[in-house]
């Protein structure tokens, strides 16, 4: 199983639908769409091997306007793709490289027996996603090299290579979540360029409102750790503040929840670091606080990895360490 989420917009048509591709090569298991605006309600209408098709209403039901532009969120659960029969030889393999692929959605599972564990994922989910190949050496130790087109401004996020791990943990119940990383990325990372090549190093948190694991996409939780992708437009629009855990300042903005639309928030580091800890349960236990979700909430899902916009040109991320302690 492979979960894929971004963020998408389109222009409905006189029934107030739109149709768009997913890009993944395969039919999802699951879509479930996250709607940006409050007073907005989404159904799945159709999905297959190449589209998928939601029809957007107003609370009350009425339709949208034809050529009304929507932003909303999407999130595609795909199978484990199969093992590839006679796979195409690495042109120049690394001896040491445990799993190597350009496979768009090439996904590690590191114990075959337990396929919603550990992963490593290449996660090249957009439909326009450029080359990207995986050379990963253990679970906490890989690296991707990019090509990722765009113009080098305000560029939509095309993959997130990421270490993964599922979980279950209440978010009351958590006293410590102490994650450790260490990441080589390209440099200027801080800043957000007027042109230039766009990422973040980041943990993607995906949490339910309780103990289903069917629900476990109701809730996302980024905290970027490096960047030169523009956050501040989004900080704006969702009123942010700045908060401070163990002496670290980060800018938290918040997309809240409805009855048809799942939540989303971002704590952005201010002062970003290749080489750190964060303890997840302080962040978490915050947004609780702040009523940003529910105090039921459980974490389902741990992900590191590095959003990657727009490069220009093949450019290296690698993942040098990370380790997860929790209780």
């Amino acid at each position: 199983m492979t979960v894929v989420a971004r963020q998408e917009s389109g222009v409905l048509d006189s029934t107030s639908t739109l149709t768009k591709p997913h890009g993944l090569g395969v039919k999802p298991d699951a879509v479930v769409i996250q709607e940006l605006a409050p007073g907005q309600n989404s159904n799945v209408v159709s999905v297959d091997d190449t589209n998928y098709k939601v029809k957007f209403l107003w609370h009350d039901g009425k339709p949208f306007k034809a050529g009304t532009t929507i932003r909303y969120y999407v999130v595609f659960v795909t199978p484990a793709p199969d093992p590839d029969p006679d796979p195409e030889p690495d042109p120049d393999p690394d001896p040491e490289a445990k799993y190597t692929t350009s496979d768009k959605m090439g996904s590690w599972i590191i114990d075959p027996a337990d396929p919603g564990g550990r992963q490593v994922n290449n996660n090249c989910w957009d439909g326009g996603a450029g080359p990207q190949t995986l050379t990963a050496y253990a679970w906490n130790k890989w690296h991707v090299v990019s090509n990722q087109p765009g113009t080098g401004r305000d560029d939509g996020v095309k993959t997130y290579p990421d270490t993964q791990l599922h979980v279950s943990m209440p978010v009351a119940s958590l006293t410590t979540l102490n994650s450790t990383f260490k990441v080589a990325v390209p440099s200027g990372g801080g800043t957000v360029p007027a042109n230039g090549k766009q990422w973040n190093s980041a943990f993607d948190l995906w949490i339910a409102d309780d103990a289903s694991y069917g629900t476990r996409w109701r809730t996302e939780v980024m905290v970027w750790t490096n960047w030169t992708a523009n956050w501040q437009y989004w900080y704006g629009v969702y009123n942010g503040e700045h908060v401070t855990f163990d002496g670290v300042e980060y800018a938290a903005y918040h997309r809240p929840a409805t009855a048809s639309q799942g939540g989303a928030m971002w704590f952005i580091r201010q002062d970003v670091v290749n080489e750190g800890s964060v303890d997840l349960a302080k962040l978490l236990k915050w947004a609780v606080t702040k009523a940003w979700m529910p105090s039921t909430s459980v974490l389902h899902e741990i992900e590191y990895g590095f959003e990657v916009l727009h490069t220009g040109e093949p450019t290296k991320f690698e993942l040098l360490d990370f380790t997860l302690e929790g209780r």
